[in-house]
């Protein structure tokens, strides 16, 4: 499955999914927490879907001007090469960071939506998730490029390779886990399951649609 059918199913969850149940009968049963205003739902589907509409015209144009247009194979492209080191290291300390500064309620399994996180907490954990979702990308972008066998035995030494790495997830994993909050989790499971058909081997829709 390519990016853009992963992005247009997602969108198309994300933005009609409730619209469309409410079309044919089907609420929720505590309404006022969803439909604030059924005028304002509206306009926000209408403008989805003029938005979707636009992205389809755009993806049109660029494959009409990718098919007229021949890249110069000689032209000089600078590689950026990432010391995973450094970066490893950057991870483990914002890690220790959240956990100083989360507090015991979060450790004993309380889940608040972070109302009970110590000062400066949420603030590290938006760079920890943000450093640690590209760290993921990363993972299996520079795995692709040195690995010739795919399989998932590769995949899990080349983890314990990165032993930073695989330290802070497996510890962020548990974490949230512990304290009763699926949301983080289910974002590391869809980050490592859209970078590993990305890099390495594309997911059937059928497979997507059970998993999802």
């Amino acid at each position: 499955m390519t990016f853009d059918t992963l992005f247009l199913l997602g969108f198309t969850i994300v933005h009609f999914q409730v619209p469309l149940l409410a079309s044919l009968g089907i609420e929720p049963e505590r309404p006022n927490y969803v439909w604030i205003n059924k005028n304002v739902v509206n306009f926000a589907t209408w403008m989805s879907c003029l938005s979707i509409v636009l992205w389809m015209w755009g993806f049109l144009f660029y494959l009409e001007k990718s098919k007229k247009k021949r890249y110069n194979q000689n032209v000089r492209i600078t590689k950026i090469e990432l010391n995973f080191v450094k970066y490893d290291n950057i991870l483990l300390v914002f890690f220790i960071l959240f956990v100083g500064l989360v507090g015991r309620t979060f450790f004993s399994g309380v889940y608040d939506g972070g109302d009970s996180w110590g000062g400066g907490a949420v603030y590290i954990y938006l760079i920890l998730k943000s450093i640690l979702y590209l760290r993921i990308i990363y993972f299996f972008s520079d795995f692709a490029k040195r690995s010739t066998k795919k399989s998932l035995n590769e995949i899990i030494l080349y983890l314990f390779y990165n032993k930073i790495f695989f330290f802070v997830l497996t510890l962020y994993f548990c974490l949230f886990l512990f304290a009763g909050d699926r949301g983080p989790v289910l974002q590391i499971s869809l980050i490592i399951g859209a970078s590993y058909a990305i890099f390495l081997k594309s997911i059937s829709l059928r497979r997507l649609c059970m998993f999802v």
